[in-house]
């Protein structure tokens, strides 16, 4: 019922001598009447609160009830109508209730100062409301206060003109709302106080909105005259706008608020649109004033105008820029500042701006005048690209100074390229360099005059080419006049051709030299042929360095082919030995065939006799089907033990085998073998689209021997097999520990998940202990449907012959084989059927109206069953076994199976099947109501009134009430009437039980399944439906140590409530449970026989209360 909910929290301690009990019960209900409702019950203290609304033709008011043990106490606060329903008027209704009793607080009565008196009168047409309050005053110690006036309610309108009077004092208020079209309202809101009148104050705001359009409107006034222009705040604001997109929109808005009596005036103006921005900010307090203007323009084709003011404190500041377009090539840039008090600054500027394929002119000249300055300032520069020319040029100047001119420029003829440069920072720097180059030879010059340094640079260069020859020199002077050995001199002489070079350098610093010389021939090309080279090296105090290279490569597309030799010798001198670095390496690969076959060998020679060498082999050969990778090293040296390690694998579509071994001396190894299993033809993972599939498997040992005296040797296995899917997964794995082949640690585990539940496994075992186990497991059960019967029968074969387990079929209801006794139906109220020889009419006189005891108690005399045998025969018409009836209550009403038998002791006349159609069909009848009718109006023998309700229990209270009616019993009833067309409601036979025109919704037994049957349009596949999420987890110790912990959530299917269950098992603990559950029902309380309501029917079980009742 969405209009109400429960919320219950049960606390107990199962097994203990004492009651424990707390229960916390929660309840909220909307309709017909809001209430809401807390009751709290221990074995100490029992409490209740309670709050609800009563809304009658004569009665309006709020209600508070609190219950403490036998202690009550209220509270009522409202009112009591009178009049007619144009014209009504109210009296106040105040009181309170306590254990002493009643004490009203309304109509003249007074408890301790207190007291409410008035009417209030409201008179109601088509459209308006109005309410004349008559001296409503509410007493108190501190005094009484009155309320005279009217409150008047329109469509549009809302407005009220009240006195309030204190004592002495008197408050006069006013207010109106209005409401102005769809998005615009008015309000007006006064008061004046009497004894204040200085306090008195109006406020009116009008506010509009329409499409592009906003105005609003706010006057505050204060103080004694309230139509005052100066003791007023006035607000004034509006926007207009438009946005299509960022290109095409307008905005503008203005904004003013005054305060005449104080001299305040804030106003903000602005608007925006693509081409403009402007605002207009203005602002005085007193005899101080603020004010800002700015208006932007883009007039398009790069042309724009910026006007922008500032002033403040009677100072200003204006900047004014403008662009102009004179044409293509040519643009004009103007901008002012002007500062009051400051002067004028003044910026023109025109630019050249030409870019075409090899015509490139970028040009600036400039002009700054500047206040109090006579001269003006002068700027240019420029950047010149053409197919003769590169200039690049900067001047600054001002009057007849010149304070920077930089000139490059270089001439690009064909043949005699020549060029010079000039640099002029006025007290810094003078420097100017020229070169040319004509037939083979260049010459080059360049000086540099540092005045503040006092120092002057110079320097010259020359080059010759002549065939394949080319010599070169160049000489630089940094301090040329002063000091000439503060020098450099570099020289080089080379012989270049196509396939060789041979190259002698000298560079001479401060007298220190330094020669570099190269050779080298390469036969063929870089990439494909033979190259072979020396560089050596010597530094000013005779240290040499040797590099030679000697390389053979071959390259091409899949294929590479090396075979090369570096050697590096370092010297301290000529005579000397030298340290000695070489590195060889040798690779053939083939890309088509998977070849590869590589060496790689280091070495290190020291001067003093010791050496270091490595090398690394590295080969794949293909084997048919599969592939052989294989690669060692071995490293040797003066100053540590050999170090060798080989690895192989054997690489095919579906595995990989591999084994390794390394070793340092005799005492120190390693070795490793294993094989890896590809589960999915050759691949781990598998994915199409939103599915994936992984699988593989790995056996792994490791074996380590060492120096050490506690450990020499370390074994470890390993075993790992993995397949899973989106469904589901398998994991398991072993693993072993062995130190010095004796002590064994062993580890494993596995874990199995599936789509709606999984376990996990883990085992530890140590050596000389037994076994320590880890088991979990969880489940989701959030569709399960037809699968669920234990017969393996689907809901539609509910009325099926093969359901039956005595194969007799739904129209045999009243057949002869359906009686153990092999009574027909017309013998159901023979004498003969009855042990006690009693006829029908007695029957009904006697059981007609019985508690569920006596009910129990007619089972047992009436079919010369115990109660215990009772039970079983509810179970065995049923067509289930014991075993199977509790399963089948526990899952399809809801509840665990400890509750389950609970639920069958307490409700034994209530057979499975009914529970089925109850939790089906949401529980139209409560459990009560299901009780009391067949107590009820069993007007046939228990016998067929269980099977009666089992397979006919969409029979409502109302069908029920039908077997009880006048027209039926009569002492001259005979049985057959039992099938006259009175007796039945629907005028049908008894022949029709399992005909169509039986069922009140017109359908045959093999619809009890069918969609139209229930009321929420559902199918059978859904009666079966519940959101389930849950696990456990058990850990073993000790041989039969052990602990276990179960949790379980459950969810209906329509989400009406929700039950979490926590079961833990240990040692010292022993059991222990918590349920929590939350269910919402219906707000009807059924009242027969004193039953519980269902919003009070949660109830929770330990293992010992349940073993008691299997024993009774």
């Amino acid at each position: 019922d969405p209009d109400s909910s429960t919320l219950e929290l049960v606390f107990d301690t199962p097994g203990s001598k004492f009651s424990r009990k707390i229960a916390v019960l929660l309840e909220r209900t909307i309709q017909p009447q809001l209430k809401f409702a807390a009751i709290v019950t221990s074995p100490w203290k029992k409490a209740a609160g309670k709050f609800y609304v009563v809304d009658t033709a004569n009665e309006y008011s709020l209600n508070a009830l609190l219950q403490n043990d036998q202690e009550e106490y209220s509270a009522r606060l409202g009112a009591k109508k009178s009049g007619s329903a144009s014209h009504q008027t109210y009296t106040p209704i105040l009181e309170y209730k306590t254990p002493e009793g009643v004490h009203p607080l309304s109509g003249g009565h007074t408890e301790q100062g207190y007291g409410v008196t008035g009417s209030v009168v409201i008179d109601k047409s088509d459209s308006t409301r109005k309410y004349t309050l008559k001296s409503v005053s509410v007493k108190t110690p501190k005094g009484t206060l009155t309320v005279d006036g009217t409150l008047v309610q329109e469509k549009d309108l809302i407005s009220n003109d009240l006195k309030w009077k204190h004592e002495d004092n008197e408050i006069h208020t006013k207010s109106k709302l209005q409401r102005l079209g769809p998005s615009g309202f008015s309000v007006e809101v006064g008061a004046k106080v009497s004894k204040f009148p200085n306090a008195g104050f109006a406020v009116k705001w009008d506010y509009h909105r329409d499409t592009n359009k906003l105005d609003n409107s706010l006057i505050v006034t204060h103080g004694q005259d309230l139509n005052s222009e100066t003791a007023r705040v006035t607000l004034i604001q509006s926007a207009r706008y438009r946005l299509e997109n960022v290109r095409n929109f307008e905005f503008e808005t203005k904004n003013k608020v005054t305060y005449p009596l104080i001299g305040l005036v804030v106003k903000v103006d602005a608007a925006a649109s693509p081409s403009a921005v402007s605002y207009d900010v203005e602002g005085g307090y007193d005899k101080y004033k603020f004010g800002s203007e700015l208006d932007a323009k883009c007039k398009g084709n790069g042309n724009f105008e910026i006007e922008f003011e500032l002033e403040a404190l009677g100072e200003s500041l204006e900047f004014d820029a403008k662009r102009t377009v004179i044409s293509k090539d040519k643009s004009k840039l103007e901008a002012v500042l002007e500062l009051k008090p400051g002067g004028k600054y003044q910026l023109v500027t025109d630019l050249t701006h030409i870019f075409k394929q090899n015509d490139v002119n970028l040009q600036v000249d400039a002009l700054l005048k500047l206040a109090g300055r006579p001269e003006d300032i002068k700027g240019s520069t420029a950047v010149i690209v053409n197919k003769e020319l590169l200039e690049l040029f900067a001047k600054l100047s001002s009057g007849s100074n010149e304070y920077l001119d930089i000139d490059w420029k270089l001439n690009r003829a064909v043949g005699k390229p020549s060029g010079d440069i000039k640099v002029f920072l006025k007290g810094l720097v003078e420097a100017n360099a020229q070169y040319k180059y004509v037939s083979g030879k260049g010459s080059a010059t360049l000086n540099i005059d540092l005045p503040k340094q006092g120092r002057k640079i110079k320097g010259t260069g020359d080059l010759a080419v002549t065939g394949s020859n080319h010599v070169a020199s160049v000489d630089l002077y940094w301090d040329a006049d002063k000091d000439s050995k503060k020098s450099l001199h570099f020289e080089t002489n080379s012989d270049i051709t196509k396939n060789s070079l041979d190259s002698k350098n000298s560079l001479v610093v401060l007298q220190q030299k330094t020669t570099l010389n190269v050779k080298g021939t390469l036969k063929g090309k870089l990439m494909d042929g033979h190259l072979v080279g020396q560089a050596d090296l010597t530094l000013p105090k005779s240290r040499q360095l040797t590099v030679k290279l000697d390389r053979t490569l071959h390259l091409s597309r899949g294929s590479v082919e090396l075979d090369g030799k570096l050697e590096l010798v370092a010297k301290e001198n000529a005579a000397s030995s030298g340290n000695l670095l070489s590195l060889e390496t040798k690779i053939k690969a083939e890309e088509a065939n998977q070849l590869l076959d590589s060496l790689v060998r280091i070495a290190l020679k020291t001067s003093q006799g010791k050496d270091l060498s490595a090398s690394v082999v590295v080969k794949n050969t293909p084997q048919r089907e599969q592939r052989l990778l294989e690669a060692s090293t071995q490293v040797e040296s003066s100053y540590f033990k050999t170090l060798t390690a080989q690895v192989s694998a054997e690489v095919s579509q579906t595995h990989i085998t591999y084994k390794g071994h390394a070793a340092q001396g005799p005492e120190t190894a390693l070795d490793v073998s294993g094989r890896f299993d590809r589960g999915h033809d050759g691949k781990v993972l598998l994915r199409v689209d939103n599915t994936f599939a992984l699988a593989f498997g790995l056996d792994n040992t490791i074996q380590i021997t060492l120096p050490l005296e506690k450990i020499k040797t370390l074994k470890l296995t390993t075993s790992v097999n993995v397949d899973a899917d989106n469904n589901n997964a398998v994991l398991k794995t072993d693993n072993a520990l062995t130190l010095n082949g004796a002590e064994t640690y062993k580890f494993g585990g596995e874990a199995n998940r599936q789509k709606e539940k999984g376990t996990a496994k883990i085992v530890l075992i140590l050596p000389k202990e037994q076994p320590r186990t880890l088991s979990t497991s969880w489940h989701v059960n959030d569709e399960n449907g037809e699968t669920f019967h234990s017969d393996s029968t689907t809901c539609a074969g509910l009325c099926s012959e093969t359901f039956h387990s005595d194969s007799t079929i739904c129209t045999g209801l009243c057949s002869e084989t359906f009686h153990s006794d092999s009574t027909i139906c017309a013998g159901l109220c023979s004498e003969t059927f009855h042990s006690d020889s009693t006829i029908c009419t007695g029957f009904v006189a006697r059981h007609s109206i019985l508690t569920v005891q006596h009910a129990l108690v007619s089972v047992a005399r009436h079919s010369i069953l115990t109660v215990q045998y009772a039970l079983v025969f509810v179970v065995r018409h049923s067509i289930l076994t014991v075993q199977y009836a509790l399963v089948f209550v526990a899952r399809h009403s809801i509840l665990t199976g400890q509750h389950a038998l609970v639920f069958v002791v307490r409700h034994s006349i209530l057979t499975v099947q009914y529970a089925l159609v109850f939790v089906a069909r949401h529980s139209i009848l409560t459990v009560q109501h299901a009780l009391v009718s067949v107590a009820r109006h069993s007007i046939l023998t228990v016998q067929y009134a269980l099977v009666f309700v089992a397979r006919h229990s969409i029979l409502t209270v109302q069908y029920a009430l039908v077997f009880d009616s006048e027209t039926f019993h009569s002492d001259s009833t005979i049985c057959a009437g039992l099938c006259s067309e009175k007796f039945h409601s629907d005028s049908t036979i008894c022949a029709g039980i399992c005909s169509e025109t039986f069922h009140s919704d017109s359908t045959i037994c093999a619809g009890l399944c069918s969609e139209t049957f229930h009321s929420d349009s559902t199918i059978c596949a859904g009666l079966c439906k519940v959101y389930k999420r849950g696990g456990s987890a058990s850990l073993q110790w000790a041989g039969n140590q052990n602990a276990e912990i179960t949790v379980e959530a459950l969810v209906p299917k329509d989400r009406s409530g929700l039950e979490v269950r926590l079961t833990a098992n240990t040692p010292k603990l022993g059991n222990v449970e918590l349920t929590l559950q939350n269910k919402q029902c219906s707000t009807t309380e059924t009242d027969y026989l004193g039953l519980v309501p269902c919003s009070r029917s949660f109830f929770t079980c330990s293992s010992t209360q349940i073993q008691a009742l299997t024993a009774a």
